[in-house]
Formats: C-alpha cells, sequence, structure tokens
C-alpha cells in the first residue's frame, strides 16, 4: 500500500527491460536461433522472480525491525505490568483481536496514514502543521471513555499527545508500520494485564507509559540519524 511505503522498491522500467530483453530475441527464425530466444524468455523470467523475491524479502525485513522497535520501545509497560499486574483470567481471543490488532491498525491508517501523511502530500504543507487536526480527532475519539469531565479531558490530552508521537514515529522512519507496530504492543499489554477500562489508568501505568514514549523517542532519533549518516559517510 502506498500509505505504508514511501516508494515501489520494485521498478517498472526493471521489469520492462526484462521483458523487452526477452522480447528482442523472438526475431530470430531458425532452430539454434530459436533455442537462444527460449533461453532468453527463461532468463528474463528468472531474472522478474528474482527481483520479485527480492522486493518481497525487503518487505519483510521492514516489518520485521518495526516489530523488534516495537517490542524494546513498550518494554517498560510490559515489564512493569508482568510485575504488578496478573494476566487477564479467560479473555477471549476475539476481545484480544479487535483492542491490540484490529482497532490500532485502523486507526494509524485512518488518522496518520491517512491524516497526516496523504494530507501532508496533498496540501505540501509541512509535518508541524498536518500534525495537529488529526491529533484533536483523536483525542476527541477516545473522549467518550470518560465519566468525569476531568477524565475526558485528560483522555483527549493523553491520546492527542500519543497522536502526536505515533506521526512522529511516521515521519521520522517514513513508514507507517512502526507506529502501528507499536500502537499494538501498547495495546496488547494493556489488554493482557487488564490494566484500566480506558486509556488513563492511575500513576503507575502513566509513568510505564510515558517510559515507552521515551524510549521509542530516543531509538528513533538513534536510528534514523544514524541512517542520515551512512550517506554522508559513503560520498
Amino acid at each position: 500500500m502506498a500509505i505504508f511505503r514511501q516508494q515501489r522498491r520494485l521498478n517498472q522500467n526493471d521489469i520492462s527491460k526484462t521483458l523487452q530483453f526477452a522480447y528482442d530475441g523472438q526475431s530470430m527464425t531458425n532452430s539454434s536461433s530459436y533455442t537462444m530466444s527460449t533461453h532468453r524468455w527463461v532468463f528474463a523470467i528468472a531474472i522478474l522472480v528474482v527481483l520479485v523475491v527480492v522486493d518481497s524479502l525487503h518487505e519483510i525485513l521492514s516489518h520485521f525491525a518495526a516489530v523488534v522497535f516495537a517490542l524494546l520501545a513498550s518494554s517498560p509497560m510490559l515489564i512493569g505490568f508482568a510485575l504488578t499486574r496478573s494476566v487477564t483470567p479467560h479473555i477471549e481471543p476475539i476481545t484480544i483481536l479487535f483492542l491490540t490488532m484490529f482497532s490500532p491498525i485502523v486507526e494509524e491508517i485512518e488518522f496518520r496514514g491517512l491524516g497526516v501523511r496523504n494530507l501532508q502530500r496533498g496540501t505540501g504543507w509541512p509535518f508541524w502543521i498536518t500534525v495537529w487536526p488529526q491529533a484533536l480527532l483523536f483525542g476527541w475519539g477516545h473522549v467518550e471513555q470518560g465519566q468525569r469531565f476531568q477524565e475526558m479531558a485528560g483522555l483527549m490530552l493523553l491520546t492527542g499527545s500519543g497522536a502526536v508521537v505515533f506521526a512522529w514515529l511516521l515521519y521520522r522512519w517514513q513508514s507507517l508500520w512502526f507506529p502501528v507496530a507499536l500502537h499494538v504492543c501498547m495495546n496488547l499489554w494493556w489488554v493482557v494485564f487488564s490494566v484500566a477500562k480506558n486509556a488513563l489508568g492511575g500513576w503507575l501505568p502513566f509513568v510505564l507509559q510515558t517510559g515507552t514514549v521515551i524510549l521509542a523517542i530516543g531509538i528513533t532519533f538513534y536510528w534514523t540519524a544514524r541512517k542520515d549518516r551512512l550517506p554522508a559517510a559513503d560520498g
């Protein structure tokens, strides 16, 4: 999907050049030339298979990197909840799938993919302008989980701030898989250990959430800055 990747790695020019290489051999008519032409097509098909495999492998490794990032960044929540809470008994699989997979993925596509990346591409506005509309909408979408005004205000501030962080991760990594993976992990630990009915779970969950966000920002700064320095060093 275009939302997840900045650009396609499997260039269509590579495919067209490979097919043209095979097509150029079709004009030969004698038996030896026919054999050579057949070899050209076999070779061209083999090249296309290799290109597809390499492209798929690159995509898989990108997803794997996002998962490793999310597991490392969310380790404060995992460790903290594992030490202070017990695993939720008799939890329904459909509940886990909805709250920890479906909901985070849909939210990231809707708010960060469409609300930040596509808005920025369509308008040409800088990131720090496009980030705020989706943050306000994301925070407002969680207000209904509160019962009192103070709780609603806290939910909007907390989730809106989280939306800014997730958008920044998208901006730095240039991949939606990183905020998706982190969002999934954070929701997963929250549900598995039954922390609270909404994003406000008291001082300890807030500290662990904050630790996760700080660690995610630190890892992102380190690795993306390192990636930026590598081309400069090669040059």
